[in-house]
């Protein structure tokens, strides 16, 4: 998940050049850094999910399964070592779930 991480830290970076705004869209993200559009994808080839409040953002990925799923994993812990099928969820800059193996 290393587009994942490359994409929370351009964000946070867009927040501290924006008033702690994150961008609207990822499309805003990636034009504000030169990053292509393959960023915009996690490793199954599916797009990320991006979604902002205006203050706080939420990054996923629906996993290898490409769908959504109920929480499996208490809020900022880790989930089975290789649960790939769960989400990948990112809150604010914080690992919200990611599989017990993925360098957080």
């Amino acid at each position: 998940m290393s587009s994942m991480r490359t994409l929370v830290q351009h964000i946070d970076v867009y927040r501290d050049e924006h008033g702690r705004q994150p961008p609207d869209t990822l499309k805003v993200l990636l034009e504000a850094y030169g990053l292509g559009e393959e960023w915009a994808v996690d490793g199954w080839k599916r797009p990320f999910y991006y979604y902002t409040s205006g203050s706080s953002y939420t990054l996923m990925s629906f996993g290898s399964s490409g769908n959504p799923d109920l929480q499996r994993s208490a809020p900022g812990k880790v989930m089975g070592e290789t649960d790939y099928e769960s989400d990948f969820v990112v809150i604010n800059g914080e690992w919200a779930q990611s599989p017990a193996n993925v360098d957080r």
